[in-house]
């Protein structure tokens, strides 16, 4: 019986200090990059969840992927849409910025000569919706209508 039992406290200890681990290496991953990932299944879970302000967002947005950063307001997203930008919120400039983060499954910035300014973010259509960052360049903030 005292075998079973140093056995069981022993496995116990095991898994506990897997678990500790594991959950950790999240938090250590993002110590140590900078940054963390984040999904939404839309776009009123984003807003509800993510504390990122992206008015310029549609309303009909799913598949939402951010990256953004664990030290400063620096955050790049995708999303999936077909609704065109607000013209309210949303002005077509010159792009002068990319994206701090590499966005997996994005257009290449660097190949596109033309973005929207929408207030603090920076956009870009991509085949299947849009990639924003945010911050943009200045200039690019300047010509923005919000």
């Amino acid at each position: 019986m005292r075998k079973n039992t140093r056995a069981l406290l022993a496995a116990a200890a095991l898994l506990t200090t897997l678990s500790v681990g594991l959950t950790g290496c999240a938090a250590i991953e993002q110590a140590v990059t900078g940054e963390k990932s984040i999904t939404y299944d839309d776009a009123a879970a984003f807003r509800a969840d993510s504390g990122v302000a992206a008015p310029w967002m549609p309303a009909d947005a799913t598949a939402i992927a951010m990256t953004q950063s664990t030290r400063a307001a620096d955050a790049a997203l995708t999303l999936a849409s077909s609704t065109p930008l607000d013209e309210s919120l949303c002005a077509e400039v010159e792009r002068q910025s990319a994206p701090l983060f590499t966005v997996t499954e994005a257009v290449d910035v660097y190949k596109t000569t033309t973005a929207f300014a929408c207030g603090d973010w920076t956009v870009v259509q991509t085949p299947g919706g849009w990639l924003g960052w945010t911050p943009g360049h200045p200039d690019e903030k300047e010509q923005s209508p919000s």
